[in-house]
């Protein structure tokens, strides 16, 4: 045997060693992954990597998670994402008033906020009466749930709503696309609703 030969064949063998070793290192840590993970922790697992900021309202208020949860269910929202999307959605409701402005990424609040001086006193009692049979359909729920059951609200609350649809969405749509066009219509109902605001209610301040 040549001493060529020798030298090529100690390679070959080092090579394979190499790549056995290779092979066995993807396959340890690929294990983690090749267990199907559940919704839950998908959910958890997208905020992580996504938005920690809305993973972090859970350990703000702990006490309100169960709280949340049942009317969340009392409400319909039973899958997975959509009730942990609906319980972060209310959340953010909770997190915006206690700061007193419009959750960000919790550490930045917009303003003006809900009571400012500033937004237009118009109300959604004042918008009702101007709504046709179409823009009722529009509306939809908004309608026949938000807009009669809370006439006094205004403007802010409406930004209220938008801003707590817009937060959640890309969640849902992340890991329950069915459940997303749920939120995507009442989001698009809202815009709807801030759009009559603006063309049939002209500012009083």
């Amino acid at each position: 045997m040549s001493r060529n030969f020798r030298l090529k064949l100690r390679s070959f063998l080092q090579l394979g060693i190499l790549l056995v070793g290779l092979l066995n290192s993807i396959e340890t840590h690929a294990d983690p992954d090749a267990v199907p993970l559940t919704k839950e922790q998908q959910g958890a697992k997208w905020l992580m990597e996504n938005r920690p900021d809305l993973l972090a309202l859970y350990r703000r208020y702990p006490h309100l998670i169960k709280p949340l949860e049942r009317y969340a269910i009392n409400q319909g929202f039973t899958r997975p994402i959509e009730l942990k999307a609906t319980i972060l959605h209310e959340l953010i409701h909770i997190d915006s008033l206690v700061h007193g402005g419009y959750y960000v990424d919790g550490i930045t609040y917009r303003r003006p906020y809900i009571g400012d001086p500033s937004w237009p006193e118009t109300k959604v009692s004042d918008l009702i009466p101007t709504l046709t049979i179409d823009d009722k359909t529009e509306l939809g729920s908004v309608y026949t749930l938000y807009m009669r059951n809370a006439s006094q609200n205004g403007m802010a609350n409406i930004e209220d709503e938008l801003n707590a649809y817009q937060q959640v969405l890309p969640f849902v749509t992340a890991l329950e696309p069915s459940s997303a066009k749920h939120q995507q219509r009442k989001l698009d109902q809202f815009k709807y609703l801030r759009r009559l605001f603006y063309e049939r209610l002209p500012p009083t301040r």
